[in-house]
């Protein structure tokens, strides 16, 4: 990050000094960019009739959205969107958290037209698998898959053939069983083990146990994580520049909504939505709690 790397101070100065070279959209109002906000958020470009174009997030609005007039275009795309923008909002927020999950919820609900990642909520498959439960591995949609066995799903896929490819590679890759995988059934040596890329758990030369270890050790990298609390969580970010506070409420990886005070808390801790994993919301979650360098969480 520009920022963190070089200061807010030299950053702004940076961009000053190449504003003469900023190639501004040819049908954008009458705007200032030196007005845009210099913190957190999230911007919008607008096009004709208002249809949405682009939503885009940053630690520092205004620099990027500078960026996107630089007159460097990476690709023709680009070019096309930048010519179309008549219009942008901003909308700032108290941490990158919240420009983050604010971010991804008005891509899904608004579906901007040059937005390509986060755009679709279509059906997911993850790989369901507890050796002592569910001996062979299981494909479940994300709307069977309960909070509190997340940490047997592995990997989220956007279609079942995507799953079992999946699979079949992570056999390849690590001599396992094809039907200990269930991906073939019947009785006998797998495919695998006729061409000695299993090493027999299909018929007895491998046991259970070791095949059990083996799978779990390859599935490993691409486990999804139990909800490492009791309940639910807050997480605080404060605006860098001022004494602005957010706390996102979040439960099982669940983003409940951003509160200010105790009656906002209390009010989504009792909403009966039902639950989903977001897997958007998981990711930025996931990594948010490992790197908590900026943020204070507690538990609620």
């Amino acid at each position: 990050n520009m920022i963190d790397e070089l200061g807010r101070n030299k950053v702004e100065q940076a961009m000053l000094e190449q504003s003469a070279t900023l190639t501004l959209p040819p049908r954008l109002e009458n705007v200032s960019l030196d007005d845009l906000p210099t913190g957190p958020g999230v911007y919008l470009f607008y096009g004709d009739n208002d249809a949405l174009l682009y939503v885009g997030k940053s630690k520092h609005i205004q620099t990027r959205v500078r960026s996107h007039f630089s007159g460097v275009f990476k690709s023709d795309r680009k070019m096309q969107m930048v010519q179309q923008i008549e219009h942008i909002e901003t909308i700032e927020t108290a941490g990158e958290i919240g420009a983050l999950m604010l971010e991804a919820n008005i891509i899904k609900s608004r579906q901007p037209i040059y937005n390509r990642r986060l755009r679709r909520n279509g059906q997911l498959y993850g790989i369901h698998w507890h050796d002592e439960t569910t001996p062979v591995p299981r494909i479940v949609s994300i709307d069977e898959i309960d909070p509190a066995t997340l940490g047997h799903t592995y990997g989220l896929f956007r279609s079942k053939k995507q799953l079992q490819e999946t699979l079949r590679k992570l056999a390849a890759d690590h001599q396992l069983c094809l039907k200990q995988l269930g991906l073939e059934k019947g009785k006998g040596a797998c495919f695998a083990y006729q061409l000695h890329k299993c090493r027999g758990a299909c018929i007895g030369e491998e046991s259970i146990q070791q095949h059990h270890a083996r799978l779990q050790s390859a599935l490993l990298p691409i486990r999804l994580q139990t909800w490492p609390y009791k309940g639910a969580i807050g997480i605080r970010e404060t605006h860098p520049d001022n004494d602005r506070q957010e706390i996102h409420i979040i439960n099982h990886w669940q983003y409940l909504g951003s509160a200010t005070d105790e009656q906002e808390i209390t009010s989504m801790l009792e909403s009966n939505n039902p639950w989903k994993l977001d897997i958007d919301i998981y990711r930025i979650l996931e990594k948010g709690l490992r790197s908590s360098r900026d943020i204070v969480y507690f538990s609620i």
